[in-house]
């Protein structure tokens, strides 16, 4: 934090560039997306009531927690489905809590050289703003905000800390392209994937590096209406044909990278019995007797090098290819020069 106080006082800037909001268009894709999800109908009329179009009290709860997820840092009232009872209507909430962020007032210079005396030499301060998918900004600025009350709560007002956080996390936000660029294309490049399996109503499926087949089978759930005077219930009884494209979109990613971490685990187990020790593993916690702990420590290594040494983006690619068939592919992305060996004399190791 000092560091960044100081880099802010020397650029001489008085505000950060605007982060790009996700448009009305953006948000209210995500948002008719949930709701079709949840309800098992294929069309919504944006001013339509939810609760008319099948939405019962229990599939409210879980809406309102997947549109929290989706726009991260937005608080959602608690009478939400009664304050914004349709598409139209929420999604005018979240784009005005999104638009929230970026109107607080400017950032002093004055407050900014406040800032840096309070924590005076103190370098150990961190701002770490999480970096996932789909909008963000918001959740980036409480984060900040969090940690700044943290810092100076006590001697600063609350107004001026939150402009602050809109600063810095505008500041942070905007560098990520820069500092883990070949990291964004590789997101981007997934991206692009997402878009050819949706536009085709084909699950993404992938073999992994240890030739185990897999698939995300996101479709929309069939869902009966049961209506009554006293309530309406929805029943979901298997799924349907159509793609749920969002949820496609956003967990391909993370799948993935699961299945190379589950590779990894396959790999460390397989070490083990050939070297006759003991394995156990939750996720990717792995675990043996302490006597053979030496051994596990090597051979984790020496199975995440053997894994990562390979090409995985093209293989995936290769595979991806022959999956789709028609449609063209677009190209990996280039690797980097890191050399995954150097892991064998660090002291530790996270996959």
């Amino acid at each position: 934090m000092h560091e960044v106080v100081l880099d802010l006082l020397d650029s001489g800037h008085d505000h950060p560039e605007k982060i790009q909001s996700p448009s009305v268009n953006e948000i209210e894709e995500v948002v008719k997306d949930t709701a079709l999800s949840l309800i098992g109908v294929e069309t919504l009329a944006n001013d339509e009531p939810l609760m008319d179009a099948g939405l019962d009290s229990l599939a409210a709860v879980e809406f309102a927690n997947a549109i929290s997820k989706d726009f991260v840092g937005l608080q959602m009232p608690g009478t939400l489905m009664f304050d914004y009872p349709s598409v139209k209507t929420l999604t005018q909430f979240i784009d005005a809590g999104l638009r929230e962020a970026h109107e607080q007032p400017l950032i002093t210079r004055v407050f900014l050289v406040a800032l840096e005396e309070h924590l005076g030499g103190r370098k150990d301060q961190a701002v770490e703003v999480p970096v996932g998918r789909g909008p963000t900004e918001l959740g980036a600025m409480r984060q900040v905000q969090g940690q700044l009350e943290d810092s100076v709560g006590e001697k600063v007002e609350a107004e001026e800390i939150k402009a602050l956080a809109v600063y810095l996390s505008g500041m942070v936000l905007n560098s990520i392209e820069d500092v883990f660029s070949e990291a964004k294309k590789i997101q981007t490049w997934f991206e692009q994937i997402s878009k050819l399996f949706n536009s085709a109503e084909a699950p993404i499926s992938w073999i992994s590096p240890v030739g185990l087949a897999c698939a995300q089978p996101y479709h929309k759930p069939k869902v009966v209406v049961i209506s009554s005077k006293r309530q309406t219930v929805s029943l979901r009884t298997g799924d349907d044909v159509p793609i749920n494209k969002n949820k496609q979109r956003m967990g391909f990613p993370p799948n993935f990278i699961h299945s190379l971490d589950a590779s990894h685990m396959m790999m460390v187990a397989e070490r083990c019995q050939q070297r006759q020790i003991a394995f156990a593993a939750v996720h990717d916690s792995f675990w043996s007797h302490a006597a053979d702990i030496p051994v596990l420590n090597e051979e984790i290594r020496e199975a995440f090098i053997e894994l990562y040494q390979k090409p995985v983006l093209q293989d995936l690619y290769e595979d991806l290819c022959v999956h789709l068939g028609g449609p063209t592919v677009p190209e990996v992305p280039l690797p980097g020069e890191l050399d995954v060996s150097v892991v064998r004399e660090s002291r530790y190791l996270f996959s």
